[in-house]
């Protein structure tokens, strides 16, 4: 197999660099094509979408790091499921993969705890702190039971930095109903 790869980084690199000018990128991204080339490779390495990368990959102090959002549908798409529960101020998430679905992996995210890691009280925590426990619980949990999925890169980007306002979809179930049982 022949590749020339000096010149199939220099496209890489003129396609990141038109990228990076644009203001439809987010603005992390902007004028640092370098972090657009990094973030649209990994996206492909995910089978993802060049747009799709640049608005749910994040490169934070070097590292990249995926939303909530991104790491829940990943999981999904590899066939695992996924749960959240609301319950008494606090938000559980619950992930059986399909490869050993008699075991639940759990994490639990409360207002004590964000309060704990020094997070209640900022930014969007204070804004949205519902969402905010929803992406905690997602991304510790798959962590825990799905890294293999999400490459080393499973930190939202609040996790690395301060944080920030996205708000995930999630499905939500309360305690009383289950729809996979």
């Amino acid at each position: 197999m022949s590749t020339n790869l000096p010149a199939r980084l220099d496209a890489e690199m003129t396609f990141a660099k038109a990228l990076s000018s644009s203001d439809l990128v987010p603005r992390a991204f902007r004028g640092k094509p370098a972090n657009v080339l990094l973030a649209i490779n990994l996206g492909h390495s995910l089978g993802l979408a060049p747009a799709t990368a640049l608005t749910t990959i994040h490169i934070i102090d070097g590292q990249p790091s995926m939303s909530a959002q991104l790491q829940a549908a990943l999981v999904r798409r590899a066939g695992h499921r996924l749960r959240i529960h609301r319950h008494d101020g606090a938000v559980t998430a619950v992930l059986i993969r399909s490869d050993d679905p008699d075991y639940e992996h759990t994490a639990t995210w409360d207002m004590a705890r964000a309060e704990a890691a020094g997070l209640a009280g900022r930014g969007a925590w204070r804004q949205y702190p519902e969402a905010m426990l929803t992406n905690r619980a997602i991304t510790e949990v798959i962590r825990i039971g799905a890294s293999d999925i999400v490459l080393g890169a499973a930190y939202d980007p609040e996790e690395l930095t301060t944080p920030q306002s996205d708000v995930i979809d999630a499905e939500v179930i309360t305690d009383d109903e289950n729809p996979d049982e």
